[in-house]
């Protein structure tokens, strides 16, 4: 009411929504906004400005039927490219998760919630794209399933020497190699090898956990997390997936959003935090409450318009099928190493399960260990694989549980 009375601007009955109403309550055109801002700073209310990134983002949208139906066209033309028997697996809120990366011209935060296939979706998403060669960063643990799930999806598009999997410093690229169209690496081997793949040409990089690359409150962040972004940086397309992006607090997402757009949420992370996190100055560095925010209606408006992608399993219960079914697979020569002499293999397996972190029964982990990985791919690695495949009723990955 203040700020239509200091406006002479007319309340909306529609505006603002209810989560919403103690923080604002009229709406304004965008391009009236300096002028608004100049006519309530004359008064007696302090306003706070919107962040200039966001500002200028919010400006930059387009304001025509042209460019939007430019994006429209450039999304239905990937969708179009993409294999159709991956396009027919992947569910309709699926299907709309890749048309709009494809809008925002191939950079996006994925966050789905876990279960809601974010691996198949990105596979989508390759799919649609093509934009080899490209660049996957993953955990240890997964580099396996992305080998595997990528050459079951994309077999029109990949054949197994198109997939490069880095699981230690002697699988780096020589420098005389070709770049082949997918490399899969670790977080930590692609801090080790950063020198060597940031000579190689990618179009595209696929960072799964993205919420490994979390920005520190004080001081530089994190070895890996510099060095992702930097393999990242000038690459045209940059997909991110974590069901949580933020594990504590607003502040761990500013480094994953500064590498999709530079910028938007401000030109660095003290500036963001003193924006949307209610930072404050201590000595040389910035305290972050845990937990802490501010302007967090306007944060989560500007991340879904701009890069995130964020559905929850209530959100979208009617499209997920009743059940999945997926293969559990262990590398079996670590386990015998480590069980003890005479063991059964009912022992050996549960070792294993313990250790990959799941509860599966021992005969069905038993039959999934005796199931030949893929293209000949022994199962060795530094922990269990979980492996998506053998679902009823197709879907892959964590294309959907129920």
């Amino acid at each position: 009411a203040a700020v239509a009375a200091a406006t002479g601007a007319p309340a909306r009955a529609d505006w603002p929504p209810a989560a919403a109403r103690e923080r604002a309550s009229a709406v304004f055109p965008l391009s009236e906004h300096d002028a608004v801002v100049g006519r309530l700073a004359a008064g007696p209310l302090q306003p706070r400005p919107v962040p200039a990134g966001a500002l200028a983002f919010l400006r930059g949208l387009p304001d025509s039927a042209c460019e939007s139906e430019a994006d429209s066209r450039r999304a239905a033309e990937g969708m179009r490219r993409m294999p159709r028997r991956l396009r027919d697996t992947l569910l309709q809120f699926q299907l709309r998760g890749v048309e709009t990366l494809l809008r925002w011209r191939g950079r996006g935060l994925l966050a789905d919630e876990m279960g809601l296939g974010k691996t198949l979706q990105a596979i989508g998403f390759l799919g649609a794209l093509q934009p080899w060669p490209a660049l996957l960063v993953v955990p240890a643990s997964l580099r396996l399933m992305w080998a595997e799930e990528l050459e079951r999806w994309l077999p029109e598009l990949l054949t197994p020497s198109d997939v490069r999997l880095v699981a230690s410093s002697s699988d780096a690229l020589h420098q005389d190699e070709r770049t082949p169209k997918v490399t899969i690496t670790s977080f930590r081997l692609a801090t080790l090898l950063q020198a060597g793949l940031r000579t190689r040409p990618w179009r595209a990089v696929v960072v799964d956990e993205s919420h490994a690359l979390s920005s520190q409150p004080k001081g530089s962040d994190a070895q890996q997390t510099e060095a992702v972004a930097a393999l990242a940086s000038g690459v045209p397309h940059l997909l991110l997936l974590s069901g949580t992006p933020s594990l504590s607090k607003p502040f761990c997402l500013w480094r994953q959003i500064h590498m999709l757009r530079p910028g938007l949420l401000g030109p660095d992370k003290w500036s963001f935090g003193r924006e949307y996190c209610g930072s404050v100055r201590l000595g040389t560095g910035y305290f972050v409450p845990l937990g802490g925010g501010c302007r967090d209606w306007e944060l989560n408006l500007l991340l879904r318009r701009a890069v995130m992608i964020r559905r929850r399993k209530a959100e979208v219960l009617t499209e997920l099928p009743l059940k999945r079914r997926r293969w559990l697979r262990l590398p079996l020569l670590p386990l015998l190493a480590a069980s003890e002499p005479g063991a059964s293999l009912t022992d050996t397996l549960s070792l294993g399960e313990r250790a990959a972190g799941g509860q599966p029964d021992a005969s069905s982990a038993a039959a999934a260990a005796a199931t030949a990985a893929p293209s000949g791919r022994a199962l060795t690695g530094d922990g269990g694989e979980e492996i998506g495949g053998g679902e009823e009723g197709g879907g892959g990955g964590e294309a959907g549980s129920g």
